[in-house]
């Protein structure tokens, strides 16, 4: 179930900036106007898919490392829960950053070309030394410099809710009950999120913004009693009275289906099982070149083919699959090498296990 929300999360992201920037869509439009519109307003909300999957794969890491030590152990230190805190968000801005600074070259590179076809918005100019420092460090949203390709924020934004989370368990672990009491953190900021930080859009370039989401995945995720669960759906469910988000309700149906997932349903999703399973896997190599990808197919389409909406409706499509392919070259070919020479190297000596992939 995670690899099918995964694999339909990541193809309608594509989708959505497909339809979203242009201009082969533009054109297209005509033939489908309210597809087109639909995903162009609404596509982004696969977002919150993915935030809930990565607050439940977190917390479901938490899980197999385990949150108390055992019989006749001595419960660990201050100074050896923070070094493993930090250890493991090293690992994730890792297996993050390596291959988000191969796509920003792909994006300049793209942007370039493009550039030479075609004059549109979806074209970013040509980085600053200090702006793309600025992405590699992944604070290019908080110091408001504008992003080389679509979908960057959101690789920031997953390594600060990792930290938060990864924080809050070094919290408990403190304490003489660190399951319950990392479930009231959890639950807590959970609450403030969807009451306070949630509803206001300037906080959307940090954590709080999208914990009513991630955090939501991680009560999940880390299977407790079900009047955990349904303290955090109620409070989501009343926020979303208060306050009417669809963001929220894509993120409780979200979580309804990793919890409820053993369903009649399961047996027919097993023959899309291996299709699922590879775009899952690529789903983040897919999220970082798509744009640029489909950035110069566009370039190229609407600068030498005629601007009809069948022909540029092709487009699109020639567009989508060549994002599919480059995500899965990117992952094979660059991606999957590059991370294992550096966490082989880095993290050798390290008997510290990331907790997500």
């Amino acid at each position: 179930m995670v690899d099918l929300l995964k694999a339909l999360a990541c193809s309608l992201i594509v989708l959505h900036h497909l339809a979203f920037y242009g201009p082969m869509s533009d054109h297209a439009d005509d033939l489908f106007p309210g597809v087109f519109g639909w995903l162009a307003q609404h596509g982004r909300l696969a977002v919150q898919v993915f935030l809930v999957l990565g607050g439940y794969l977190a917390a479901q890491g938490v899980i197999k490392a385990g949150l108390q030590p055992l019989p006749g152990e001595k419960r660990p230190g201050v100074a050896h829960l923070c070094r493993q805190a930090a250890i493991r968000v090293a690992q994730r801005y890792l297996r993050l950053a390596v291959p988000l600074c191969l796509a920003l070259i792909l994006a300049v590179l793209c942007n370039a070309l493009a550039d030479h076809w075609i004059d549109h918005h979806s074209i970013s100019a040509p980085p600053q030394l200090w702006q793309a420092l600025l992405h590699v460090v992944m604070l290019q949203d908080i110091l408001g410099h504008e992003a080389l390709s679509a979908g960057i924020w959101y690789v920031a934004i997953d390594l600060q809710l990792f930290a938060v989370f990864t924080a809050m368990v070094v919290l408990a672990q403190l304490t003489r009950h660190p399951r319950r009491n990392l479930l009231w953190l959890v639950t807590g900021l959970l609450i403030l999120s969807a009451f306070l930080f949630n509803r206001y859009p300037s906080w959307d370039v940090y954590a709080p913004y999208f914990w009513v989401s991630y955090g939501l995945g991680v009560l999940f995720g880390l299977k407790p009693r079900a009047g955990w669960l349904a303290l955090g759906v109620i409070f989501v469910v009343l926020s979303y009275v208060w306050d009417p988000r669809i963001r929220l309700l894509v993120a409780l149906a979200t979580a309804a289906v990793l919890w409820g997932w053993k369903t009649p349903l399961a047996s027919l999703m097993a023959y899309a099982e291996p299709a699922c399973r590879t775009l899952s896997r690529i789903s983040y190599a897919v999220f970082l070149v798509h744009f640029p990808i489909a950035l110069v197919v566009n370039a190229l389409w609407v600068a030498f083919l005629p601007h009809q909406p069948l022909v540029q409706l092709i487009g699109v499509v020639v567009a989508f699959k060549l994002s599919l392919l480059g995500g899965w070259l990117f992952h094979r070919h660059l991606e999957l090498p590059l991370l294992k020479r550096t966490q082989s190297r880095l993290f050798a000596r390290s008997s510290v296990r990331p907790w997500t992939g």
